[in-house]
């Protein structure tokens, strides 16, 4: 019984032993820390302005063998203690908030017994070095604010910083003038599909708190894209056909493209486009949340060219990649001289818009091998840009313009070369490929397309 109660306190000493040990050392890593979160205030009390925007540093101090983590922010806070950036009406910044946080290797790993230990925060305000303020917010598809994107000012004076997880930054002290203002964030792209850096402007007072022209700058991770092309023609389903360009147009519930846009017109039309990189598109966000049919895309480079609402429908989401099939309508061109089928030496295709923006384009597809005797006629690629007259019902474009093409056909009759052209070709159906029949004789127009 005796060498019982002998162990049972020698056990209950070993315990309270440990127990002040590991006291003694959370004290000592607590009192450590606070130095040092004071001594991270006082280094950051020595930054200038542009140091201290949009500041979010980590490093690491060694003291006594103990590894401690340090992590140092600074703010701009209005008068109310809140963020000045976002709204006009959020207020002019009043001071830099500088944090000071501490953490130590124990802390930082569950189950270690001082896991549950709060670390030390040192924090102070500091009022801003004399001159002007400019803040700017940056905003997702999704109307959140986008951290990462560095902002920077360049005019009279020149400052940059990086947006906090607000999609805020605010850049202090500088020179009262006219900036440009960019917003650098690789991979990103406004509505338009305008890639970073982004541009806007801004007038800083000597004074006052200023924002630039566009605020808050809308940014995405751009979808890619290259498409190639399908249509129907007489003989059933055709792959491999052409365009001369791409065009596309996108929208969300809350957004769309200020106007469609397109790629430069090649005088060759090509089975893929663009044949090498990729368009970017900004990922445009229906409520729900969906992505679901964000854009139209279609061949051609006219707006006029946009087919039916509902047609060549993609989807582009945050960061995707896809190369997507663009139907096109057929336009079968058959080449007759006095009855007999005939393989024409060129076609000329011309397309004019009737309304909506002048948009005109001309091209000499390809002419296939048996253009004489071909089920879908002579063209190498009968599926060719949309073209219609209609401005309501399902064969109306999607932008509410038309157009028409002029289709010239040429080739040798009697040892002499001959042409024709056939004005007013209308190209609207996808299901049932449009025939245009051109009737070279030997009293058609002397020369070539």
């Amino acid at each position: 019984m005796t060498a019982l109660l002998v162990a049972l306190i020698a056990a209950a000493s070993a315990t309270a032993l440990i127990a002040t040990a590991v006291t003694s050392a959370d004290q000592r890593h607590r009192t450590q820390a606070g130095e040092i979160a004071e001594q991270d205030q006082q280094r950051l009390r020595g930054f200038s302005a542009e140091q201290l925007n949009s500041l979010d540093q980590n490093r690491v101090v060694t003291l006594d063998g103990t590894a401690y983590q340090v992590n140092s922010t600074a703010t701009l806070l209005n008068s109310s203690g809140t963020t000045s950036c976002g709204a006009s009406g959020a207020g002019a910044a009043a001071y830099f908030q500088i944090v000071s946080t501490v953490n130590w290797n124990a802390n930082l790993v569950p189950g270690s017994g001082a896991d549950r230990e709060p670390p030390v925060v040192a924090e102070s305000d500091i009022t801003p070095p004399a001159g002007g303020i400019l803040l700017a917010q940056v905003e997702d598809q999704t109307e959140a604010g986008l951290p990462g994107v560095t902002v920077a000012a360049s005019g009279p004076d020149y400052s940059s910083g990086v947006t906090d997880s607000n999609g805020c930054t605010e850049l202090a002290a500088l020179d009262a003038g006219s900036y440009t203002v960019t917003f650098t964030d690789p991979g990103y792209v406004d509505p338009n599909g305008d890639p970073s850096p982004l541009t806007s402007s801004a007038t800083v007072t000597a004074t006052g708190t200023s924002r630039p022209t566009s605020n808050p700058v809308t940014m995405g991770l751009a979808g890619t894209i290259n498409a190639n092309f399908t249509a129907t023609g007489s003989a059933g389903n055709l792959t491999g056909q052409e365009a001369n360009a791409l065009s596309w147009f996108g929208n969300g519930t809350s957004s769309r493209m200020s106007d469609y846009d397109t790629n430069t017109p090649s005088s060759t039309p090509a089975t893929l486009i663009p044949a090498t990189g990729s368009v970017e598109l900004f990922p445009f966000l229906f409520t729900g949340p969906s992505y679901t049919g964000n854009y139209q895309v279609w061949a051609g480079p006219c707006q006029q060219m946009e087919p039916p609402a509902g047609i060549d429908k993609i989807t582009v989401s945050p960061g995707s990649s896809q190369t997507a099939s663009v139907q096109e309508p057929a336009l079968d061109v058959v080449v007759d001289d006095l009855g007999a089928r005939i393989a024409p030496a060129k076609v000329s295709l011309s397309f004019q818009s009737t309304s909506g923006t002048t948009c005109d384009s001309t091209w000499y597809p390809p002419i296939v091998s048996n253009a004489a005797s071909n089920a879908n006629g002579s063209l190498a690629s009968p599926g060719q840009p949309f073209a219609t007259t209609a401005t309501t019902g399902s064969t109306a474009s999607a932008s509410g313009y038309t157009g028409t093409y002029q289709v010239c056909a040429d080739a040798s009759i009697l040892g002499i070369t001959r042409k024709l052209t056939v004005s007013n070709i209308t190209n609207a159906n996808f299901t049932t490929p449009t025939v245009v029949t051109i009737n070279l004789t030997t009293s058609a127009q002397l020369g070539s397309c």
